[in-house]
């Protein structure tokens, strides 16, 4: 599993619809935590620009970046969830995979 951040500024104006396609796709179909109001950490086989395409809504975002990150490059303060996350072996479910 890689990790990577999704991060985006998010419209004033965007339609709740898209908001919620978004929420509900990253939170169904990632292992995931999110640490700060407009990043996401998310666990994941696929490419940077496999999980742009996959979350991407058009009309959403004012920006939306997804990075590949090293774990143990990260330095930070935040709850002491998202470190326990960031260290845990993939779970039986990922394991099956």
């Amino acid at each position: 599993m890689r990790i990577f951040s999704v991060s985006y500024g998010i419209k004033t104006e965007t339609e709740i619809e898209k908001w919620l396609r978004f929420l509900r796709k990253i939170k169904n179909e990632y292992d995931w935590h999110h640490p700060i109001e407009t990043v996401w950490f998310v666990k994941s086989d696929k490419s940077a620009e496999e999980i742009f395409h996959d979350l991407y809504e058009p009309g959403t975002f004012e920006g939306f970046i997804v990075t590949e990150i090293k774990p143990e490059c990260i330095e930070g303060w935040t709850s002491n969830q998202f470190w326990l996350w960031l260290k845990n072996e993939p779970t039986k479910q990922e394991s099956m995979t």
